[in-house]
């Protein structure tokens, strides 16, 4: 499965996006992980859960890499640290890029994709020819 990692600074930011995708039809699955899988008019899946915080340290570090001069890395070690983070997991670049927008626009707070070569997106200008899920 390919995908990326949703980031955000401040409290709820899982609850905010389970309460936006949910609105737009998702199943939120709270036992189960906490995962959120929401289905598009083709049937295709882009699926959402908390970034657990057995994972996260590995990203602590970098390098990463923003993916242009408009884009500002946050501080990694503080997204560790409140672990505001969200696991994605989509096959579709064109799927990932709307959802991912709409969330942006919907929560209408900082956040990034990390994608899978390190490279760091604002979430509301997620390139679907360039990012790498």
């Amino acid at each position: 499965m390919k995908g990326a990692i949703l980031i955000s600074v401040g409290e709820a930011f899982f609850e905010d996006v389970v309460e936006s995708l949910v609105a737009e039809g998702a199943d939120y699955t709270p036992g189960f992980g906490g995962q959120v899988q929401l289905r598009d008019g083709a049937g295709r899946m882009f699926m959402l859960y908390p970034w657990g915080s057995d994972d996260v340290y590995g990203y602590q570090e970098g390098p990463f890499f923003p993916a242009g001069p408009e884009v500002e890395v946050p501080d990694m070690r503080a997204v560790v640290a409140c672990v505001v983070a969200c696991v994605v997991e989509c096959r579709w670049e064109d799927l990932f890029v709307s959802t991912v927008g709409r969330l942006a626009g919907n929560l209408r707070r900082p956040m990034w994709v990390l994608d899978d070569r390190s490279v760091v997106w604002d979430a509301s200008a997620v390139d679907p020819a360039r990012v790498a899920l």
